[in-house]
């Protein structure tokens, strides 16, 4: 929000600035990416001067006018509240560890573990602990198959691009590491760790694949225990899943996971196991965005925004956190009445002052009028401070934040509870008190805003913040997303979601930097992200036991599997499988006959 505000103030003096703070807010996140990315990669943003101004587009002139806030206005804000960004504070205290290890080297033995070291202040620190007499550090699927020529092309793009990167920072060549006295791994795990290292190697030498065949590699151990699954949609794509991990849980101790990073996949995975009470844990956890408590406050917003539009005001009064005072169930049936007496027909004025005109002109049995006067004057209580905040040009965000809440409480009230404790119980609730509470200690950082803008302020904000469920989940069975599946391990593995744009996502765009840019810069290209996928992917599919899935089309429109799926198949083709990964109906077909009736009677 402060950045927001330094936003504001440049645009005041810029025709391209934002016209409002929710716009302020949208631009202050991506300056805020910008700023951590800089400060992660020790890369000086205000090199950013130096670019020649002829090599780029006249609107990135315009961009780098706008950077001014964070190359000037956003460290004098820091200094002057005594105030550092907090990734600058993390490669400060990284770097101050490895000072002092460098410099007192410990007498126990440090041993560094799972680490790619994208960070560069991470980085430097596993050279120190390599060099420290009784330093060890343990490489995450160091790829030690793929020949010289394979290596040397690996790029940004590629699963051991981090891994090249670090051994480069470290010193170290790939034939220096030595292999885990401790590791044992399968049989099935080298070779398939063999044939996935063949199948991405860079494009550039794929002509190594030429004039191969079958004895080139153990086929038949590469794809032993590899199970491809094409859904003809995410519905089905899920069932599948859903199947497969419960056929998990019938062998005693068996443990299953789920490893994607399509969050709508993981959601329907869930929602399929309940058909068995399985409760799954998502380690991504639910969005807040998509929870009762946080969605009231949104939906609340939005009808005040609009004045009491019939279709947002009954979004509000058929929730299920509303109830007015009454008892929940008196105050739904109450909103079907007026939604038959006063909705369904020419749309009311605005605010309840519309209400309140319709309903006087409308012909009623008086004990229903009683019923629904009495229910307008209970939502006039409860919401009309917080609608005059929209009858004014601007207002403190404090006051528009205190207004929201305190109409949330009010429509939450029952016959029996306060709005609070309906509001804010269970872990979303604690989410939500816990990010308006956030909004309420930042909220003097924008003393004037427009109402109007107070949505989309609120809707930026709130992207990318999670709830995570603290009990009640199995204990054999996890959905969890790449990251976080790079130390775990299972008996069954089920890789979901491997289309483009899916499983890898797309290489993100900089709202800031064209590539050039980012390339003078110093700073990473975007398909560094798809390298760290890649590496995910290889880890995650090396299992004894590996279902990958994908879904044909989605929302209706056809679908490209995965770049990492189609080399697989390529590869097996080349090497004398006609028909490369053959994909496997038996769950697609488990799943159908659950749905399937009995019988069906004409």
């Amino acid at each position: 929000l402060r950045l927001a505000r330094l936003i504001l103030a440049w645009g005041r003096g810029s025709p391209f600035g934002p016209k409002n703070a929710g716009q302020a807010t949208s631009l202050a996140a991506e300056l805020a990416h910008l700023i951590d990315s800089a400060e992660t990669e020790g890369v000086d943003l205000s090199k950013v001067r130096d670019l020649v101004p002829d090599r780029f587009a006249e609107h990135w002139q315009h961009t780098l006018s706008f950077l001014e806030i964070a190359l000037d206005y956003w460290p004098q804000e820091l200094a002057e509240r005594g105030l550092i960004d907090p990734a600058k504070r993390r490669n400060l205290a990284i770097r101050a560890e490895t000072e002092a290890w460098a410099s007192n080297p410990p007498a126990h033995p440090v041993i560094a573990a799972g680490s790619t070291g994208s960070i560069p202040a991470t980085a430097d620190l596993l050279k120190t602990v390599a060099l420290l007499p009784k330093g060890a550090v343990i490489l995450p699927g160091l790829d030690q198959a793929l020949d010289a020529r394979g290596w040397q092309a690996v790029g940004p793009s590629h699963p051991q691009y981090g891994m090249k990167q670090l051994l480069a920072s470290i010193g170290a060549d790939r034939e220096q590491v030595q292999t885990w006295p401790h590791a044992k791994p399968s049989t099935v795990a080298k070779d398939r760790a063999a044939f996935l290292s063949d199948a991405l190697r860079p494009a550039e030498t794929t002509d190594a694949w030429s004039g191969r065949d079958a004895r080139a590699f153990d086929q038949a151990a590469a794809t032993t225990g590899l199970t491809l699954i094409e859904a003809p949609t995410p519905r089905e794509e899920a069932a599948a899943i859903a199947c497969a991990l419960r056929e998990t849980l019938e062998v005693p101790e068996r443990t299953g996971i789920l490893v994607t990073p399509d969050r709508s996949l993981a959601r329907r995975v869930a929602q399929e196991l309940g058909r068995w009470d399985i409760p799954i844990d998502d380690s991504a956890g639910t969005p807040l965005t998509g929870t009762a408590p946080f969605g009231f406050l949104r939906l609340l917003a939005v009808t005040a925004s609009e004045g009491l539009a019939p279709v947002s005001l009954l979004d509000v009064l058929k929730h299920p956190l509303t109830a007015l005072g009454l008892n929940p169930a008196e105050c739904g049936q109450r909103t079907r009445e007026l939604e038959r007496a006063l909705l369904r027909g020419p749309r009311p004025g605005p605010d309840i002052a519309g209400l309140r005109h319709v309903l006087a002109q409308t012909e009623l049995e008086q004990d229903k009028k009683d019923r629904l006067v009495d229910l307008i004057n209970r939502l006039d209580a409860a919401v009309s401070p917080f609608l005059e905040c929209y009858d004014l040009h601007e207002l403190p965000l404090r006051d528009l934040v205190d207004a929201h809440l305190r109409a949330a409480e009010a429509l939450a009230v029952s016959d029996d509870t306060t709005g609070a404790d309906r509001l804010y119980r269970g872990d979303a609730g604690e989410a939500t008190a816990l990010f308006m509470e956030t909004l309420l200690a930042s909220a003097d950082s924008l003393t004037a805003m427009e109402p109007l803008a107070y949505l989309r302020l609120l809707e930026t904000l709130s992207a990318g913040q999670m709830v995570r469920p603290r009990f009640g989940q199995h204990p054999r069975l996890s959905i969890l997303g790449p990251l976080e599946a790079r130390l775990l391990s299972a008996d069954r593995v089920v890789l979901g979601g491997l289309n483009e744009e899916s499983w890898p996502t797309a290489a993100p765009i900089d709202a800031w930097l064209s590539r050039p840019m980012r390339e003078e810069l110093g700073l990473e290209p975007p398909e560094r992200r798809i390298g760290l996928s890649a590496h995910d992917f290889v880890q995650a599919a090396c299992g004894a036991d590996v279902i990958i899935t994908r879904s044909l089309k989605v929302e209706g429109a056809p679908t490209v599997a995965s770049r990492w799926l189609l080399r697989i198949d390529s590869l097996l083709k080349g090497a004398g499988l006609k028909d490369g990964l053959t994909p496997d109906t038996s769950y697609l077909n488990i799943a159908e006959k659950l749905d399937e009736p009995k019988s069906v009677v004409p």
